[in-house]
C-alpha cells in the first residue's frame, strides 16, 4: 500500500513537470489590445526610459525625465487625436485631427502603437524564435530582424504585438524593453489617472494665453512647434515637414 501511494505520489509529480512547457506555452496568447506596460531603456545609459502603455487600443508614450505623456486615440474615421499631458502640473493639450493637420504632423499608427515593426524599417527576419517568461505567468515569443549590414536589427514580439528590442546604429538608437507588465488592472489605474487630468484644447488656445499653464507652455515651445510626439520620442525615423520648427 505504501509502495502504491509513493509510486502514484512520483507519477502525479512527474506528470506535472510534462505538462509545465504545455502551460507555458498556451500562455502566450496575448494580443494587441492587451493591457501592458513596457519600460524601454537604453543600454548604454540605464537612467534612460520610455514607457510603453496599452489600454482598450489607446496608446501612451510616456518620457519620465521630461514628465510628459503622449496618449494617442484613433477615431471613428481611422484618424487620430493626441493628448499631450503633463505629469507635475496634471494637465494637459488635447488635439483633434484637424489639428495635427494644421500643425504639419503626420502620425503613423504602424510606429506609434509597436516602437517599430519589420515592415515600417523594412526588415527581413534573421533569427530563431526563443520564448521568454514574464513574471512566472507570462511569456512571448520574439522573432529577430535584421538588415543586410545588421545596421538595423529588430525583436519583434507577435504576442505582445510591440517591438521588444530596436537598434538603429546610425541614428544611435538603441531601446530594449526591461519590464513587461501586463496586469490590466494596473495599467487600467494609470490610464483613469490621466483622464482626470484637466485639459485645454488647443483650437482654444489662442484664447487662454493668461493662463498660466498656458503662457508656459508657449513660451517653452510645446504648443506650436513641438516636436515631442510619440513618433519622435520612439526614436524611429519618420519623414517630416521642414515647418515643424522655425
Amino acid at each position: 500500500m505504501n509502495r502504491f501511494v509513493l509510486l502514484a505520489g512520483w507519477l502525479t509529480s512527474l506528470a506535472v513537470l510534462w505538462s509545465q512547457p504545455t502551460l507555458a506555452a498556451d500562455r502566450c496568447e496575448a494580443g494587441p489590445d492587451q493591457a501592458v506596460r513596457v519600460v524601454y531603456q537604453t543600454p548604454d545609459n540605464p537612467g534612460e526610459r520610455l514607457i510603453f502603455w496599452r489600454y482598450r487600443g489607446n496608446i501612451a508614450w510616456e518620457r519620465p525625465a521630461a514628465g510628459i505623456v503622449e496618449l494617442w486615440q484613433p477615431m471613428p474615421n481611422g484618424r487620430l487625436a493626441l493628448t499631450r499631458l503633463f505629469l507635475q502640473q496634471q494637465r494637459g493639450i488635447a488635439y483633434e485631427p484637424v489639428d495635427l493637420d494644421m500643425l504639419g504632423k503626420k502620425p503613423d499608427w504602424q510606429t506609434i502603437s509597436a516602437l517599430a515593426t519589420p515592415e515600417s524599417l523594412g526588415l527581413s527576419r534573421d533569427t530563431g524564435r526563443k520564448v521568454t517568461s514574464v513574471a512566472g505567468d507570462h511569456c512571448w515569443t520574439e522573432q529577430g530582424y535584421a538588415d543586410s549590414a545588421e545596421a538595423t536589427r529588430l525583436y519583434w514580439s507577435p504576442e505582445l504585438a510591440l517591438a521588444t528590442r530596436l537598434e538603429i546604429k546610425a541614428r544611435h538608437i538603441h531601446w530594449q524593453a526591461q519590464q513587461v507588465d501586463t496586469r490590466q488592472a494596473s495599467v487600467q489605474s494609470r490610464f483613469e489617472q490621466w483622464r482626470s487630468y484637466d485639459l485645454v484644447d488647443y483650437a482654444d488656445i489662442g484664447d487662454m494665453e493668461a493662463d498660466p499653464f498656458v503662457s508656459q507652455l508657449i513660451n517653452m515651445g510645446f504648443v506650436e512647434h513641438s516636436e515631442h510626439s510619440a513618433y519622435y520620442a520612439n526614436g524611429v525615423p519618420v519623414k517630416t515637414s521642414a515647418r515643424h520648427r522655425h
